[in-house]
């Protein structure tokens, strides 16, 4: 199993409520994620939100990356939002 951890920085704090809504909207619905979850990032840091991401293997996230739905809530909704985004894969497989 793969986590993808996805940390979010946004230009305006203020909307921190509004992209959890339409994250929790989008992401858990594209095909591929098998478990999604969400939330603010408790302590002061570089990062407002988390968002974390569970698929099968590599070929679900690489599925998942380029998938229309995917692209239009990053490239239309998420970027004219965020400072700064890091992502990451993260296996969870029999560790």
């Amino acid at each position: 199993m793969i986590q993808r951890i996805v940390l979010l920085k946004l230009t305006d704090p203020s909307e921190i409520d509004d992209v959890l809504k339409k994250s929790r909207e989008v992401l858990p619905n594209l095909p591929g994620v098998r478990k999604y979850s969400q939330g603010r990032v408790l302590k002061k840091s570089d990062y407002d939100i988390a968002l974390l991401l569970t698929f099968d293997s590599m070929n679900d996230v690489h599925a998942y990356i380029p998938y229309p739905a995917h692209r239009a809530y990053v490239d239309d909704y998420l970027k004219p939002k965020i400072h700064s985004i890091a992502a990451m894969n993260v296996d969870i497989g029999n560790g």
